[in-house]
C-alpha cells in the first residue's frame, strides 16, 4: 500500500484550493489525466447566498477542465437526490434514499449543467450499502460522486463501505473506476537510403554509371527537375541500399559479442552432454560453464553501457570557450543607450541612466594610496548593481544576429560556448562572433578562447581565429563545473568531494568532544553538506569507474553529517567503504571518511574505526 502511495504521489501534476468549500486534483495515470474534486456544500439550514457561492465555485472548477480529461466528483453534498429517477434518468439512476429536497435538487441540476450523473444512483444495492449518513435514528444518503456520462461506462461498482467511518456520522463511498488507455503507436522510422556508401570510389564509380543510364545517356540534366530527382532517388536505393526503417537494437540485444555467444553455446553443448550421462563429472562442468556465462554477460552488459555513457551514435561535438578581453569595461557609451533603446527601455530611463555615466571620475586604489581622479569614458561601472543588468542587455542585441538556439549557443554573461558537430563549422560560427561583438567595440581574447573537442576519434586539429590558432584543452571549467573532452565527470567529482571533506574535517577538528553524537547536527548541517556533496551530480551517468565511486564516498559522507546517528554511518560505510576499499586510487581517501566517521558517532565509531585499520593496513 505504501508503494502505491509513492506511485501517486509522483502522479500528482496540480493541487488547487479553491476555497474552505472546494479543492481539486489533478493527476496522470499512464498519459490520461484525471481531476479529482472534493466538494463540502452548506447545511440545509445555511443562507441562500452561501450555497449560491459555493456552487458557483464548483461551476468555476468545471469550467476549467478541458472537455476531454476525466472528471470524478466526491463530495458532501449535504442533500438528498431521493429514491427513482422520473424525468431525471440522463443524470441519475433510481436507487436512490428517501425523497428529494431542495438541495438534492441542486444537485440533480448541476448535474445537467455539466452533463454529469450522480455514480450512487445507478447501482441496486442493500440500503445499508447506500446510506452514506448515520445519526441517532437518521439514515440517510448525503455524500455523493459525480462523473461525466460519457465515462459511466468505466465505473463498475460504487457502494458504502460498512464499518469504515470517515467521521463520526458519515461512511465511506468507494467507486471502482476502470481508465480506458490507448496503446502507444509505435513510431515507424522512415527508412533512409545509404548515401554515405558515395564516400567509397567504387560505389561512387557505380551510382555514377547507373544513373547516366537511367537518364538515357545524357550528360546535361533535363530541366524537369522533379523527374531528375525521382531518378536519382530511385538509383540510390537500387545501387547504394536502403535502412531497414528501424534502430539496430530493435532486433537483437546490442551487447550480445562473440565471446558470450560462445561461452553461450557450450554451455547448451553442456547441459546436453548431462541430460543424456546424468554423471557427476558433467554436471559440474555444466555449473561451472553457468557461472562463466553468468560472469562474462554480465562484464559484456557493463562495457557496453560503459561505452554507450552518453556517446550514443559516437558522435564528436566541437566547443569553442570565448573569452571578451576587459567585457565590462569595453562597452561602448553611445552602444549601450543604442541597446537600450532597441529592446524597448523607455526613453525617461535611458535618460536617468545617461545622467549617472555622465562626467563619471574614479580612482585606483593601490598599495601606495589612491591615484588621482579621473574621468571615465568607456565600459561599465564597476560594483553597481545594474551593471550586470545592462551588460547582458547588451550581449543580447549584440549576438542577436548570430546568436543560435540552446545547446549550440550558451552564454552566462560574457561566457559564451559555441558548440557545433564539425569543426569547419564551429571555425566559421566562431570568426562570425567575431566580427559581430569587434564591429561593436567589444574584443575577442586571442590567447584565452580555448578551442575543446568531446569525444574526439581520429585528431580533428583545432581551430583558427583570423589566421592565429585557438588553444585546444581537455577540459574547461564553465560557470562552476568541469567540462572534459572525454564526456566524463571524473574531475566534477572529485572537485566535489574535496569541497565536501574539508568542512566536515574542519568541524571535526574543532570540536571539544570527537564523539559527541549530539552535536553533529548542528555543526554539520544539511545545508553545507548535503547540498556540496550532491551539487552537479543529479545528472550524471552512473559507471564502475573510480571517478562515479568518489561521487557515492561523497554522498555517504553528507549522509553520515545529516544524519548525525549510528544509522546514517552503518549504513553508507558499511555498504560503500568495504566495497571500495580494494581500489589503491581511493584507499587514502576511504581512510580519511573512516576516520572521520569515528568522531562522528559514538554508536558506530568502534566499526568505522575497524574499517579504517583494515584499509590502512591494506595500503
Amino acid at each position: 500500500m505504501e508503494r502505491r502511495k509513492e506511485e501517486f504521489v509522483r502522479n500528482v501534476l496540480e493541487v488547487k484550493r479553491v476555497s474552505d468549500r472546494v479543492m481539486s486534483l489533478k493527476l496522470e495515470i499512464e498519459g490520461v489525466m484525471l481531476n479529482v474534486v472534493s466538494g463540502y456544500a452548506p447545511q440545509v439550514g445555511c443562507e441562500l447566498e452561501e450555497k449560491e457561492r459555493f456552487w458557483s465555485e464548483l461551476d468555476e472548477v468545471m469550467e476549467s477542465i478541458p472537455t476531454g480529461e476525466r472528471v470524478v466528483i466526491g463530495a458532501d453534498f449535504n442533500g438528498h437526490v431521493g429514491e427513482g429517477n422520473t424525468g431525471d434518468e440522463e443524470v441519475m439512476g433510481k436507487f436512490g434514499v428517501k425523497e428529494r429536497n431542495l438541495e438534492g435538487q441542486m444537485v440533480v441540476d448541476f448535474a445537467k449543467r455539466m452533463d454529469m450523473g450522480v455514480v450512487n444512483t445507478y447501482f441496486q444495492k442493500r440500503e445499508e450499502h447506500r446510506v452514506t449518513y448515520k445519526s441517532g435514528g437518521r439514515r440517510t444518503q448525503v455524500d455523493y460522486i459525480l462523473c461525466r456520462r460519457g465515462n459511466l461506462k468505466e465505473i463498475s461498482d460504487c457502494k458504502v463501505v460498512v464499518g469504515e467511518s470517515v467521521a463520526r456520522q458519515h461512511r465511506m463511498v468507494v467507486c471502482r473506476m476502470t481508465l480506458m488507455v490507448c496503446k502507444q503507436k509505435r513510431s515507424k522510422i522512415e527508412k533512409k537510403t545509404k548515401w554515405w556508401k558515395l564516400k567509397k570510389e567504387e560505389c561512387c564509380e557505380e551510382f555514377r554509371q547507373k544513373l547516366r543510364q537511367a537518364l538515357g545517356g545524357q550528360v546535361v540534366l533535363p530541366d524537369d527537375w522533379e523527374t531528375t530527382a525521382e531518378v536519382i532517388r530511385e538509383t540510390g536505393r537500387k545501387v547504394l541500399g536502403v535502412s531497414p526503417g528501424r534502430r539496430k537494437e530493435d532486433k537483437e540485444t546490442w551487447w550480445w559479442n562473440e565471446e558470450v555467444q560462445d561461452s553461450v553455446q557450450r554451455k547448451r553443448l553442456a547441459k546436453k552432454k548431462w541430460d543424456m550421462d546424468r554423471t557427476e563429472e558433467n554436471r559440474q562442468e555444466y555449473k561451472e560453464l553457468q557461472r562463466r556465462v553468468k560472469r562474462e554477460v554480465s562484464k559484456a552488459k557493463q562495457k557496453a553501457y560503459d561505452e554507450l555513457y552518453t556517446r550514443d551514435g559516437q558522435r564528436e561535438l566541437h566547443c569553442v570557450f570565448v573569452d571578451l578581453e576587459k567585457a565590462y569595461d569595453r562597452v561602448p557609451r553611445e552602444e549601450l543607450w543604442y541597446c537600450m533603446r532597441k529592446s524597448g527601455v523607455a526613453e525617461k530611463y535611458v535618460r536617468v541612466v545617461q545622467d549617472m555615466y555622465e562626467r563619471s571620475r574614479t580612482v585606483v586604489r593601490c598599495a601606495v594610496g589612491q591615484t588621482e581622479e579621473f574621468k571615465v569614458e568607456v565600459g561599465l561601472h564597476q560594483g553597481s548593481a545594474l551593471s550586470s543588468f545592462l551588460f547582458a542587455m547588451v550581449m543580447d542585441q549584440l549576438s542577436e544576429e548570430v546568436r543560435q538556439e540552446s545547446p549550440w549557443t550558451m552564454m552566462f554573461a560574457d561566457d559564451i560556448v559555441i558548440c557545433s558537430e564539425s569543426r569547419e563549422q564551429v571555425e566559421e560560427n566562431l570568426e562570425r562572433w567575431r566580427f559581430a561583438l569587434e564591429r561593436r567595440g567589444m574584443k575577442v581574447s586571442r590567447t584565452k578562447t580555448e578551442y575543446m573537442c568531446v569525444n574526439e576519434r581520429e585528431g580533428s586539429g583545432t581551430v583558427r581565429l583570423q589566421g592565429e590558432e585557438v588553444k585546444k584543452v581537455q577540459e574547461f571549467k564553465y560557470s562552476g563545473s568541469t567540462v572534459q573532452s572525454n564526456g566524463e565527470c571524473g574531475k566534477e567529482v572529485r572537485s566535489g568531494s574535496r569541497v565536501l571533506y574539508r568542512p566536515l574535517s574542519a568541524s571535526v577538528l574543532s570540536r571539544p568532544d570527537g564523539k559527541s553524537a549530539e552535536a553533529s547536527p548542528v555543526l554539520l548541517p544539511q545545508s553545507t553538506v548535503s547540498q556540496v556533496a550532491l551539487r552537479g551530480f543529479q545528472t550524471s551517468a552512473v559507471s564502475c569507474d573510480i571517478d562515479t565511486a568518489a561521487k557515492f564516498i561523497g554522498a555517504g559522507a553528507a549522509t553520515v553529517g545529516v544524519a548525525g546517528s549510528g544509522a546514517g554511518i552503518g549504513t553508507v560505510f558499511g555498504s560503500l567503504i568495504i566495497g571500495y576499499a580494494r581500489n589503491p586510487s581511493l584507499k587514502q581517501q576511504l581512510f580519511s571518511y573512516a576516520i572521520l566517521g569515528f568522531a562522528l558517532s559514538e554508536a558506530m565509531g568502534l566499526f568505522c574505526l575497524m574499517v579504517a585499520f583494515l584499509i590502512l593496513f591494506a595500503m
